[in-house]
């Protein structure tokens, strides 16, 4: 026999109901890692993008865009001339930041459990247009009590470089420094087209209630297993004086990488100097000196921090 509700509901049913409930939110906290922000037309803001009725859909014409994370808004809306996006980032009313992206929208991410377990970033880019130039990352980041905006020039770089990692760990995020593209040495002879010009990765981190690069010797497993992969610690296979033409700029461009890897990794000025003077080919080798202050000058001097804000309680 059937048992009936008072209100003349199936107890069945109504079990059935309540289970496929409890299926579906088990389903979606299992969610993890990166996953796209909805947007929805500005005049329909609501306060959780969570919400079913706020899935991607349709906009036509010029309207604005909106996606929210926690007390941040990020702001996106066509400009009629010249295929622009003017993007805004605002919070409490006020706005942090504001770009341009041109020749389409920016995507945008959020990342879970970055930088920590339990917090959350949302990742945004925009591209000014040109050659090599120039794209802008965004990071809008809640961490328990506490709110950050970080806007980080890339340059030729289209996104941020983002590795996960093991179970339980965040992934690691990075960006490339590309200081000696298009570097010309002291001799005029010497120099690198854009595509053989040295691009280093460089690790962002979070602390203090908000995100920069490293510092040398703060992450050297990190750039010891990029030293490891590139081959930096292995004897050199071609003699370095022999390289000419292309071989002799590939070698000098791995030479200065390897180098500032090493500095990176902490180690002394005589172990990148050692590394920087067996790899130089013999054109570059009167470089040397020269090479290696312009190599510690770009590890101290990166920081690709366009704007920054903090703010420790909500």
């Amino acid at each position: 026999m059937m048992e009936i509700l008072p209100s003349g509901i199936p107890l069945r049913a109504l079990l059935t109901l309540l289970t496929w409930s409890l299926l579906s939110i088990v389903s979606i906290e299992s969610t993890a890692g990166v996953r796209p922000v909805f947007w929805f037309p500005a005049e329909e803001q609501s306060p959780d993008t969570s919400r079913k009725d706020n899935f991607p859909r349709e906009v036509e014409g010029d309207i604005e865009t909106l996606f929210r994370h926690g007390p941040f808004l990020l702001t996106v809306k066509k400009v009629p001339e010249g295929g622009r996006f003017k993007v805004e980032v605002r919070k409490d009313g006020r706005t942090l930041y504001g770009d341009e992206s041109h020749y389409t929208a920016p995507p945008v991410d959020i990342v879970e459990d970055l930088p920590h377990k339990g917090c959350s970033t949302l990742v945004a880019y925009c591209f000014s247009g040109g050659a090599h130039c120039c794209t802008r990352a965004i990071l809008c980041t809640i961490c328990g009590p506490e709110e950050s905006m970080t806007v980080f020039d890339l340059s030729n770089l289209t996104e941020l470089i983002i590795s996960p990692r093991g179970s339980g760990e965040p992934p690691e995020v990075s960006l490339l420094d590309y200081q000696f593209a298009y570097y010309h040495a002291r001799d005029a002879s010497l120099w690198f087209p854009f595509s053989q010009s040295p691009a280093m990765e460089r690790l962002l981190v979070y602390g203090n209630g908000g995100w920069r690069v490293d510092r040398p010797g703060e992450n050297k497993g990190f750039y010891e297993r990029i030293m490891a992969r590139n081959g930096c610690m292995e004897k050199v296979r071609i003699p370095a004086p022999r390289a000419e033409g292309e071989e002799a700029l590939e070698m000098a461009a791995q030479a200065i990488e390897c180098a500032y890897y090493a500095m990176m990794a902490g180690e002394d000025t005589d172990v990148p100097g050692k590394i920087l003077k067996d790899r130089l080919p013999r054109a570059w080798q009167s470089e040397f000196v020269s090479l290696l202050q312009d190599i510690k000058r770009a590890v101290a001097d990166f920081s690709a921090i366009r704007k920054s804000y903090k703010s420790q309680g909500r």
